[in-house]
């Protein structure tokens, strides 16, 4: 409106460093941050024109072009019938700072400044409202870092840390300006995909989320090798009208599971068949919680038997579950079990029932006798809960009989720090056995630099002992151990034909139902007794 300046005070040049002589005569609106659109000023004056007063806060340039946060006071004065204007200003910068920087803190996660839950939450909710409104749907992703775990405990905090703030950069880098992203916690992100054309209009990003991991993450210098398995639900819920941001979160997460159920590394998405799965999943996880304190858990010994004489070298501890009279596949829980922390209370359970069967194996004369027990991955890869373990094992005298049985896989999830691991066991007079040996990996390219005790070739080759192939691969793996000082144990022998034949190859051990399936103790005991296979 051509408002010029007539009169500034030593307060107003001190806050915006302009002097009296550049000021004065200029237009009020040389202050005037563009941030501010003209429909905000040309409201400001009309206020003034109608009240004689505005007061509020707005944003203002400095002499050295930096912007300022300025509570105003804008009065109309009528002197003689001239109309002048007082303005009034504090410069109010660093409280604004301030709640900005606590608003900030209250949406973001600390670590990685992506939104938080909280935030996450109410973004999901508000396009909950929107989607109902535009009738468009809307797409929650939620992803998991597989096996991030096992470097989080393995390698510290801090390098865990360091890791997420850089996946949460690869991520940031990935997702469009449209989309959400936040971290849920732990190695948890959230993503939100809004105003979805079609259901599937998100593929091109899940594949390019997924390529990120393909590349190896490095922190401190060091390559990480990083995959993630991946959720999806859309909105609106074929099963569910009223879902809101919890319930999407919730039903996201499930897929993602699915995700990790089917290899770990994909994409999963929720269907209400999922829901019923899951759902069973955790009546069963809650009923073996219970199970060790009710119990209903008991260890059956397979007797190892030396296939050159017949005579039992040892025994493989096997769990078994019984509830109300009926018997639970391992093949069910363990892998429930596994799902978190609740199969290192079971492995801790396994330990002391296998030394006290030990302990009463010597009683009866067989101090000889090894008894091997299986270690879950997530043991495995606790160094606090081995060393408890091997701990139990040194106060209870039984080391010379008990074994450890790792699976091929829970090796390779933890060839980072494996070998300290080993070492460790090993120190403590524990022998050690690789388990499921072959089943996919590239086992012979690591096994020269692991002392381990023996290894015991998976089933699915003996089984498969009638293929020449199959023949090849078994007496390289034998051949192999031998050089390297290992015994061989043979799993799932059930047929004469492949006894005799392993016996040609000079495998050490076996077992299978050709000569005995696994055994409550006091079966067990009599076999130590009586039993030596002639075949």
């Amino acid at each position: 409106e051509g408002k010029r300046i007539l009169n500034v005070n030593g307060a107003f040049t001190e806050i915006t460093g302009y002097t009296e002589e550049e000021v004065v005569g200029k237009p009020v609106m040389m202050f005037a941050s563009q941030r501010h659109a003209e429909s905000v000023f040309e409201a400001i004056w009309d206020e003034v024109g109608r009240s004689n007063i505005w007061q509020g806060e707005l944003i203002g340039n400095r002499k050295d072009g930096s912007e300022m946060y300025e509570h105003v006071i804008f009065m109309k004065l009528l002197d003689d019938g001239n109309t002048h204007y007082v303005t009034v200003f504090s410069d109010i910068s660093e409280r604004v700072h301030y709640e900005q920087k606590l608003h900030h803190m209250a949406n973001h996660d600390s670590l990685t400044g992506l939104f938080n839950r909280s935030e996450i939450l109410n973004r999901i909710d508000h396009a909950v409202t929107l989607s109902d409104r535009s009738g468009k749907s809307l797409a929650v992703v939620f992803i998991d870092l597989d096996n991030f775990k096992v470097i989080n405990d393995s390698l510290g905090h801090d390098v865990g840390d360091r890791l997420l703030i850089e996946v949460a950069k690869l991520l940031s880098r990935t997702v469009r300006h449209s989309d959400t992203l936040g971290r849920l916690g732990g190695d948890e992100f959230v993503i939100l995909l809004e105003s979805l054309a079609y259901e599937g209009e998100e593929l091109g990003l899940l594949e390019k989320l997924m390529k990120i991991f393909e590349l190896p993450v490095t922190v401190d210098g060091r390559n990480f090798a990083v995959a993630a398995s991946f959720g999806v639900v859309y909105y609106p819920v074929s099963d569910s009208s009223d879902c809101n941001a919890e319930c999407l979160i919730r039903k996201a997460d499930l897929a993602m599971y699915r995700a990790k159920e089917l290899g770990k590394n994909r994409v999963a998405y929720y269907n209400s068949e999922l829901e019923e799965k899951i759902q069973s999943q955790m009546l069963v996880k809650d009923q073996l919680s219970n199970a060790i304190s009710n119990g209903e858990l008991n260890l059956y010994l397979q007797p190892k038997v030396v296939l050159s004489d017949g005579s039992v070298h040892g025994a493989e501890a096997l769990l078994k579950w019984r509830r109300n009279g009926r018997e639970i596949p391992p093949s069910l829980f363990i892998a429930i079990a596994e799902e978190d922390d609740l199969i290192k209370k079971i492995d801790r359970w396994v330990l002391q029932e296998t030394i006290r069967l030990c302990n009463a194996m010597r009683r009866e004369g067989y101090g000889d006798i090894s008894v091997a027990m299986n270690v879950s991955g997530r043991t495995f890869s606790d160094l606090q809960a081995v060393t408890e373990m091997l701990d139990t094992i040194e106060k209870s005298g039984a080391a010379r009989q008990i074994e450890f049985e790792i699976t091929e896989r829970v090796l390779i999830e933890n060839l980072v720090f494996a070998s300290d691991i080993i070492q460790k066991i090993k120190g403590a007079g524990v022998r050690l056995s690789l388990d499921d040996f072959g089943t996919g990996y590239s086992s012979f390219s690591y096994l020269s630099r692991m002392p381990f005790d023996a290894i015991k070739i998976d089933r699915s080759f003996i089984s498969a002992l009638h293929e020449p192939k199959q023949k090849v691969l078994v007496e390289a793996m034998i051949a192999f151990s031998e050089k390297l000082g290992m015994h061989v144990i043979a799993e799932g022998i059930e047929t004469r034909e492949q006894l005799l034949w392993l016996r040609d190859q000079k495998c050490d051990l076996g077992q299978g139902l050709l000569f005995s399936e696994a055994l409550p103790f006091e079966g067990f005991l009599k076999v130590l007794g009586t039993f030596r296979y002639e075949g």
